[in-house]
């Protein structure tokens, strides 16, 4: 068997091992009611699939919050018609989705010349990563793996105009982040790959501004008169205000402790998040990554796409700061990440043969408990993972 193809079996299996268990997990009646339960009449009626694209994703306007997800409207809808209704079935998806990104991860990897075995280590452990459970367990939570799925199916696609625009649009119709990909195609096409041809940067600039001028249409038929008013001073003060999460987030990369169904800045420490951004730092420092663009272009895309979630309409509700938006983020870490192992660990040595990676990861959202009752919400159930690799 080659061994990109070996290595892609078993990151489906660690991803299966892990989160199989999560097919019998219930409702949490956190936004999962409401999205769901409540709203199968209106998911289960494939007639209502064109209204999916002009409906805000709640059906209901209110000042808090108003949010356009087509994308993920569309495939609970999938779920809804397949299973019949039956919860079991949008876990199912949420599995799909997750081996899917992990597979594409391992694919840019390898896009960006990690070696293979690197790329395999970085991809196991994306899979199991304890912070990411929310995203793949917590149905609501499938937007923002839904989100990194068409992020990077559009970067391994960019040489295809016809299945990048369709995966850009798949990603725009999913969050309003995908609004700053351009930035990062153009990073990945002319920081990273050098690209020369200046006709083609034209005909994906135009072809992401007419992309992008259809969502806007039908995102403003879907939201109307906006209750939600964002100003750019609100914007930079909230942004301003939470930015400290930044570290909070960067803790929960790699001393995943003290995990919370709905964390705040005023109930969370910070101490784990400022520990490994100095570990980060000093690694960064002592090993110098092996390809700068390639470092410089995960910590971009980590920013990118982390800091539009601490932008809020006003100061009157207290901003939470939930793990499953953590999901596309930590890819442009673990991309940064994989320049300085790569300085450490010569390429044939990251796993000698027959070797074996322990990856112990419990499946809960709280280790220590927090907002809200983890167990609940999660199941805390634990799970260690055996990945052997036989070379």
């Amino acid at each position: 068997m080659k061994e990109s193809n070996k290595h892609l079996f078993w990151l489906v299996i660690i991803a299966l091992v892990v989160y199989g268990q999560s097919l019998f997990f219930g409702y949490t009646y956190l936004d999962d009611n409401v999205l769901v339960l409540d709203n199968l009449f209106f998911l289960k009626d494939i007639s209502n699939l064109g209204r999916i694209f002009t409906t805000e994703v709640f059906h209901l306007l209110h000042s808090s919050a108003a949010y356009y997800r087509p994308m993920l409207t569309l495939s609970f809808m999938w779920d809804a018609i397949l299973g019949g209704g039956a919860l079991w079935m949008f876990h199912v998806t949420d599995i799909a989705i997750h081996i899917t990104v992990v597979a594409l991860l391992y694919l840019v990897f390898l896009k960006l010349e990690v070696s293979p075995k690197l790329s395999f280590v970085l991809s196991a452990f994306f899979a199991v990563h304890p912070a990411l459970s929310q995203a793949v367990s917590w149905i609501p939570g499938r937007n923002d793996s839904l989100l990194a799925l068409f992020v990077l199916a559009s970067l391994l696609t960019l040489d295809n105009i016809f299945l990048h625009l369709l995966f850009f649009a798949g990603a725009l119709f999913t969050k309003e982040s995908a609004l700053f990909l351009p930035v990062v195609y153009g990073g990945w096409l002319f920081w990273l790959k050098k690209e020369k041809r200046p006709g083609k940067l034209m005909t994906l600039v135009l072809s992401w501004i007419t992309v992008g001028f259809i969502w806007f249409c039908l995102r403003s038929i879907a939201l109307g008169d906006n209750p939600v008013k964002y100003s750019l001073n609100t914007a930079i003060e909230t942004l301003v205000n939470n930015f400290s999460a930044v570290i909070l987030y960067f803790g929960k990369i790699f001393l995943p402790f003290n995990l919370s169904v709905l964390p705040t800045l005023v109930d969370s420490k910070l101490y784990l998040g400022i520990i490994s951004l100095l570990l980060f730092v000093v690694a960064s420092l002592v090993w110098r990554p092996k390809n700068i663009r390639i470092y410089l272009f995960g910590i971009c895309l980590f920013i990118i796409f982390l800091l539009p979630g601490f932008i809020r309409p006003n100061n009157f509700y207290a901003p939470d700061f939930l793990e499953h938006r953590l999901y596309l983020p930590i890819v442009g870490i673990i991309i940064s990440l994989s320049q300085i192992i790569s300085r450490i660990i010569p390429a044939p040595s990251v796993i000698p043969a027959k070797a074996g990676i322990q990856a112990g990861f419990p499946i809960r959202s709280g280790m220590t408990g927090g907002t809200l009752p983890t167990r609940e919400l999660f199941q805390r159930h634990r799970i260690i993972v055996l990945i052997v690799v036989n070379q």
